[in-house]
């Protein structure tokens, strides 16, 4: 604080001189705002980019989980039709791609072709190809994911 004389009256006055460091501690403060909106907006994107991620991964983990279920539905029609002929492997082939059209992958009907069946004869957790409808005993389905509306 300083009391300054008024010219030529004798008045005095008193008034505050501020030191120049509060103008610069001023300027830092909102310099130091700026940084922590540019941090808070910086981390928003990457909160808003990994949340994206999150749901993106779990669609498609949905998506394999009901493909999954669709092919494994397929496969225990078709093997429960095997009876040793011929004709249970049509039927089996038949019963096959009909449960899998009744499943959905995220509102698509899941289609099969009849390349996605393989017969065969089950051994020792393999599945053997054969042409022979007396051995056949499994059904294996392939199912793939392609088109999945999102």
């Amino acid at each position: 604080m300083r009391l300054a004389e008024q010219s030529s009256t004798p008045n005095w006055s008193l008034y505050v001189q501020r030191p120049h460091g509060d103008a610069q501690k001023s300027e830092q403060r909102r310099s130091r705002r700026a940084s922590y909106l540019m941090v808070f907006v910086v981390s928003l994107v990457v909160l808003v980019g990994f949340t994206a991620l999150a749901v993106d991964l779990g669609t498609l983990r949905l998506a394999n989980t009901q493909l999954q279920i669709a092919v494994d539905a397929s496969a225990l029609a078709g093997s429960s039709q095997l009876d040793g002929t011929t004709e249970g492997v049509e039927r089996a082939r038949a019963s096959a791609l009909a449960v899998a059209q009744m499943n959905k992958v995220r509102g698509a009907e899941v289609s099969l072709d009849v390349t996605d069946l393989e017969f065969g004869v089950w051994t020792g957790g393999v599945l053997v190809a054969s042409a022979d409808p007396h051995e056949i005993d499994a059904v294996r389905v392939t199912g793939l994911i392609s088109d999945v509306p999102t």
